[in-house]
């Protein structure tokens, strides 16, 4: 990572590696010898190489998955942003609609990325403070950083997971052998699970601070920007209807006073709307977290990930002659206003054939015959335009409209669209088609579709799927014969072919 290269010279980035990633299931891992062992934890260098691992863990599992079907693309694929394609199915849906046995079923590999927080935070404090190369007053405050962004990664990485599965182990100790994370481990409740982020957003606040120690840390390290987002989405996603309705207004109004904080505090703009490709290239004015990438380092998703589902000729001059899956008229009837800058900013022949993405569209060739393309753009995780508008959806769902059009106003403003005309009545609706149409491909749609209520109501899905959360995804059957305690989504439980 661009970054993080500061972290680690080669000797350590090779030391990292071999310590951290393991093989592609937690079960068949080998023990984490080296990051677990005494003589490792002594300096602060140690401290930060442990940091970038959990970094890595966390880019690792969110691109996990075959074909480019990855976990972060789970965020919009559901929706049907994507019309049937080259494989003769939605992506996701039919393809994996019953099958328990996919490698996206089994949760075991995000402990990976758990473990490796969890052993920095056992770990670093023991690490005195006259060993970070600094003065004491420096070396305190790298300590609180560097366990700061560990509480987050955990708490994100738990976040992550519980919009996945709901419910599964809970696991806050360090690991010498990775099969103890779900060997005969109970299960915890989703609230339980929601509850230990929240604690550990809580011990993040407390070490982090609003704005960045150097500018090439902008949005790739968590800072209380970050933190502040992910307890903003943490809440409204408590609230979401299907959940009990007494606690909703509590989760609504933390909600919002986090969003008001990463506004007013962080120090975030949107950029200006000739300039929508700078988010995606990363460490822009409106990004908050984002996992970065770098082809110089031999890091992207491209070729041989998701982006190459959607990306063709002639944006890939060397590519696939079309798309693999082409956007559904649905979704691009949502792009029907000409003044909308969105249009040409985020789309290649809009209307006509072949439409695609123009989001991540940064690309290098590695070899001088061109055959292989590579993204160098990052993973947005968090921006600017994200919190505005879950804030908007925060207000509504409080009945204080005129506010929730404010926020919904600036970013239709830098659309070029304008005010919004409507009705209050039909106000949370236009929120909505707001967060579809800004943030598609960023992993945001399907979870914002459930959090609102829309899946209830959209014609793929069903009243009764939601209430039975039907968006989560099955468990993989070998989960079973792992832990006793192992327990199958609801709605999966009478529909899994295994």
């Amino acid at each position: 990572m661009k970054t993080l290269n500061y972290f680690y010279n080669t000797l350590i980035i090779a030391f990292a590696i071999l310590a951290l990633q393991g093989c592609t299931k937690l079960l068949d891992q080998k023990p984490y010898d080296y990051p677990t062992i005494n003589t490792f934890w002594q300096t602060g260098k140690d401290a930060e190489t442990g940091l970038a691992g959990c970094y890595v863990e966390l880019r690792s599992q969110l691109l996990n998955g075959d074909s480019g079907l990855a976990y972060f693309t789970y965020g919009d694929f559901p929706t049907r942003v994507f019309a049937s394609g080259a494989w003769g199915q939605y992506p996701f849906e039919g393809h994996f609609e019953y099958y328990t046995g996919d490698v996206l079923s089994d949760y075991s590999g995000f402990y990976k990325t758990i473990n490796a927080t969890n052993t920095l935070i056992e770990k670093v404090p023991s690490i005195p403070l006259n060993k970070f190369n600094a003065d004491i007053q420096t070396a305190t405050k790298e300590q609180n950083k560097i366990l700061g962004e560990a509480y987050f990664i955990r708490a994100y990485t738990y976040f992550y997971m519980a919009r996945l599965w709901g419910t599964f182990p809970l696991m806050l100790k360090s690991i010498s052998s990775a099969s103890e994370a779900v060997n005969d481990v109970p299960y915890s409740t989703n609230a339980q699970i929601l509850d230990q982020c929240m604690t550990d957003l809580t011990e993040a606040a407390k070490r982090l601070v609003w704005g960045y120690t150097a500018s090439n840390e902008q949005a790739v390290r968590a800072n209380l920007g970050s933190v502040y987002a992910l307890i903003a989405h943490i809440n409204m996603w408590r609230a979401r209807p299907n959940q009990p309705a007494s606690g909703a207004p509590a989760f609504i109004a933390k909600a919002e006073a986090a969003c008001d904080s990463v506004i007013n505090k962080g120090g975030y703009q949107l950029v200006d709307p000739t300039a929508y490709s700078s988010i995606f290239k990363g460490k822009s004015i409106e990004g908050i977290f984002e996992i970065e990438f770098s082809t110089a380092n031999n890091e992207y998703f491209g070729a041989d990930g998701f982006t190459s589902l959607f990306l063709a000729k002639p944006l890939i001059p060397n590519g696939r002659d079309v798309p693999i899956f082409n956007f559904s008229s649905d979704f691009l009837s949502l792009f029907n206003d000409p003044k909308d800058v969105r249009n040409s900013a985020f789309f290649y022949n809009l209307g006509g054939d072949n439409t695609m993405c123009n989001k991540y569209t940064s690309i290098s060739y590695p070899t001088a015959d061109q055959l292989t393309w590579r993204t160098d753009d990052n993973l947005i995780i968090f921006r600017l335009a994200d919190i505005m508008l879950l804030r908007a959806e925060a207000l509504t769902r409080l009945n204080r409209n005129a506010d929730a059009r404010i926020w919904l106003n600036i970013v239709r403003n830098r659309a070029g669209i304008g005010d919004y005309p409507g009705t209050d009545a039909n106000l949370a609706d236009e929120v909505y088609i707001q967060m579809q149409k800004e943030l598609f491909l960023e992993g945001h749609n399907l979870y914002d579709m459930v959090r609102t209520g829309k899946y209830a109501t959209n014609p793929y899905y069903s009243a009764q799927r939601y209430n039975d959360e039907g968006y989560y995804w099955p468990v993989n059957v070998n989960l079973f014969l792992r832990n006793k305690y192992t327990q199958q989504t609801p709605y999966w439980s009478s529909r899994i072919q295994n």
